[in-house]
């Protein structure tokens, strides 16, 4: 049987997993399914900004 501390931590972490899924959903919707031909065709990630990144908290 699991303590009540286990439990709480690991409803702590679904939560944070189901949010970052959210987010990295979200990310790749808006900046890389637009893109998806021309990075598949290329092989590279060309004009991705940090900054694309850091406004859906991915770094």
């Amino acid at each position: 049987m699991l303590s009540k501390k286990m439990l709480v931590s690991n409803t702590h972490f679904l939560l944070y997993f189901g949010q970052l899924r959210q987010t990295m959903t979200k990310f790749c919707q808006e900046h890389l399914a637009p893109k998806a031909q021309e990075i598949d065709r290329d092989n590279e990630f060309k004009n991705m900004r940090v900054s694309a990144f850091n406004r859906h908290a991915c770094i």
